[in-house]
């Protein structure tokens, strides 16, 4: 499998098959100022139901079919030129990196009145919100890492379909796993309590906590408006907007940066995180069991078409435990990729012949040969391809 990878990533097409119409694209994203790697890059066919992100590295694999020499590739990422390019141009590029011109957002004159820039934010947040589909069924591409003092010990990813219901006040989801791909250290006599060792992060927290953006409306309510401070920055119709605690309360709060597009008054991006303040995390203090989070963070990317919908999220944790008179750091990085851009599809939550309970690691090591192809996932980097064998 590591073999597969690294030859893929040497290449930018390569022919899928000798009678098929698919194709592999595969290659690196770049920042043209820089030459460093871009993460979190958006690829998407145009007018195709697929898609994918590129990883810490900047690389990506995306498998299509159907696609002529001059049908498009977009890549998109908040802070930069969005570049569209053809099938033909990338064969004849070969291996080059894709470059992205990096924007500057300019700090907008009104910067000391919070109220138009709260505002601005809450008109896209409720704009965006009222979009979001009451029903859904989500295919996607899930994967967890788990780190044990820096060092890998966990690690899971899985095809999912996740059914939603976002009727009522908190979203209901449902999660069937198609096939999925577990590894955990083996555990020796003495090594037994890392088994107790859990992150808080599960499979459908992503889609439970920010599938709307009901997780906003506090940076915009009226009552809780002078707890923090704005600053709106812009580049053409996107606008960069900081949220920041005010000092006196800023141990007990969340800061966050929102990106919007004011001229369709939606939502593209969220980073929001509790990092240097801790008073509102978790804490457990038991006789055998102890833990505290020490950072909580979540990059959310939101869909611009016709029905937004939580497109990407990256969630970060890390917990300091204490388990009998074992102790350490657990890491944890969750990532889920949505990967249909259809028209939202009516489900019914509960129901057994759609969907079953189940959490990646009961579902152990299920799943085909051909995983990696058949599904749009976000590419391993090289250090976790060395982690990892199945």
């Amino acid at each position: 499998m590591t073999k597969i990878f690294l030859l893929l990533l040497n290449l930018i097409i390569l022919d899928y098959g000798a009678n098929a119409q698919s194709l592999f694209l595969s290659g690196s994203i770049k920042n043209a100022a820089t030459l460093q790697p871009i993460d979190q890059s958006s690829l998407k066919i145009n007018h195709k139901q697929i898609g994918t992100v590129s990883n810490a590295e900047g690389k990506f694999m995306l498998l299509t079919s159907d696609l002529s020499d001059a049908d498009s590739l977009i890549i998109s990422c908040v802070g930069y030129q969005t570049l569209t390019l053809t099938i033909g141009k990338l064969k004849s590029a070969e291996t080059e990196p894709v470059y992205l011109i990096p924007i500057t957002f300019s700090l907008n004159e009104v910067t000391i009145h919070q109220q138009p820039i709260s505002e601005t934010l809450k008109e896209a947040i409720y704009a965006t919100d009222a979009l979001i589909p009451t029903e859904d069924n989500l295919k996607a591409y899930y994967k967890e890492y788990a780190y044990l003092d820096h060092k890998l010990f966990k690690y899971a990813d899985a095809a999912v379909n996740y059914g939603i219901n976002n009727k009522d006040k908190k979203t209901k989801v449902t999660m069937y796993v198609m096939e999925s791909r577990t590894k955990k250290d083996s555990v020796t006599k003495e090594n037994k309590w890392r088994s107790d060792v859990e992150s808080l992060i599960t499979p459908d927290k992503a889609l439970k906590e920010y599938y709307n953006l009901k997780y906003l409306y506090k940076f915009v309510n009226a009552k809780q408006l002078e707890k923090y401070t704005f600053r709106m920055q812009s580049n053409g119709n996107i606008s960069k907007i900081s949220i920041d605690p005010k000092t006196e309360v800023h141990q007990y709060l969340p800061n966050a940066i929102i990106y919007i597009n004011t001229l369709t008054k939606r939502v593209i991006k969220v980073e929001y995180a509790y990092i240097t303040h801790l008073q509102y995390m978790p804490k457990v203090n038991l006789i055998f069991l102890a833990y505290s989070c020490e950072k909580d963070s979540m990059i959310s990317i939101y869909s611009e078409g016709e029905h937004p919908f939580l497109r990407y999220c990256e969630l970060k944790q890390d917990i300091r435990f204490k388990v009998g008179s074992k102790k350490g750091l657990l890491g944890s990085i969750a990532e889920v990729l949505v990967h249909n851009d259809n028209e939202p599809q009516s489900v019914s939550i509960g129901n057994d012949d759609i969907y079953k309970k189940s959490t990646i690691f009961k579902n152990g090591n299920h799943f085909s040969t051909d995983f990696w192809y058949k599904y749009n996932t976000i590419l391993p980097t090289g250090e976790e391809l060395k982690e990892l064998s199945f």
